[in-house]
């Protein structure tokens, strides 16, 4: 009789501490488990955050390129025409943006003006650039400045410093009065 007691204590004890154990090994997975959960979440809220904070600097620059135009077709003292705008070429061939981004313009019948941020001198003709996922980048901008405060496309394009396509974020707004679509890219891979 006494070793059944000595074994009912023992098992007590035993079933007890296995509780116990159990008891904290759960509550210990459930607090790692929650942590993982938010720091996830907290990633994907960075992430959000980001690309918000991104498409309005690209909003932002376009904008302020237009602002620009404005200006100077106002209270320029340059009165040719061809020369203010050869004047704001230049300007705008010289912004980047954060990494590696650039802005662009374009004409409505697809003469590239800027391209890759670079003063384009002669001709070059973009109205059948394709980018690697068959998207025909010209006509998305045509059909993007048809909202009058332009829009936002994605795109896969080659980074300045690389030959290798990546994913892009552009904004485009047209400007009626010279037919220039005007653009600001960002590569999303930084």
């Amino acid at each position: 009789m006494k070793r059944i007691k000595i074994s009912i204590k023992r098992s007590s004890f035993f079933i007890l501490l296995a509780t116990a154990t159990f008891t904290m090994f759960s509550i210990s997975v459930l607090w790692i488990v929650t942590e993982i959960v938010k720091s996830r979440q907290n990633l994907v809220d960075a992430k959000i955050s980001y690309q918000t904070e991104q498409r309005m600097l690209l909003k932002d620059e376009v904008k302020s390129v237009v602002s620009i135009i404005n200006f100077s077709r106002k209270y320029s003292d340059i009165k040719s025409k061809d020369e203010l705008q050869n004047k704001i070429l230049d300007y705008v061939s010289s912004i980047r943006l954060n990494h590696g981004g650039y802005l662009f313009i374009n004409t409505y019948n697809g003469r590239a003006l800027i391209f890759d941020g670079v003063k384009i001198i002669g001709e070059k003709d973009i109205r059948n650039m394709i980018d690697p996922d068959g998207l025909n980048l010209f006509e998305i901008e045509l059909q993007t400045i048809k909202n009058s405060d332009g829009g936002y496309f994605s795109s896969t394009f080659k980074r300045l410093d690389s030959f290798n396509p990546v994913p892009k974020l552009s904004y485009v707004i047209g400007y009626k009065e010279w037919e220039w679509i005007i653009g600001a890219g960002i590569y999303l891979d930084d």
